[in-house]
């Protein structure tokens, strides 16, 4: 796989940010968290390195909810429509 960069952010424009390199994965996820975060049937996320992700503009807010099985996933959403721009477990 070729390096490359990739560029993103939230609709209203306000934030942006850069991932650099190749993603270490690309998924659809099916967890309940996910579904009611799009109001869809799944989400499509990128796993990528947090060394290689750059925030150029805006400023992330931190999201924190608790999952069924009792753990917490946290994680930094973008703007006013909260698009996610990484997520841990805790």
């Amino acid at each position: 796989m070729m390096n490359t960069t990739f560029e993103g952010g939230c609709l209203c424009g306000v934030n942006r940010d850069r991932i650099s390199g190749n993603p270490l994965s690309v998924y659809a996820c099916h967890c309940i968290d996910c579904q009611r975060r799009t109001g869809s049937a799944f989400a499509l996320s990128m796993l990528a390195r947090s060394a290689s992700m750059e925030l150029t503009s805006g400023q992330p807010v931190a999201y924190r909810a608790a999952l069924s099985d009792g753990r917490t996933k946290v994680a930094n959403v973008q703007g006013l429509w909260h698009a996610s721009m990484g997520d841990a477990t805790e």
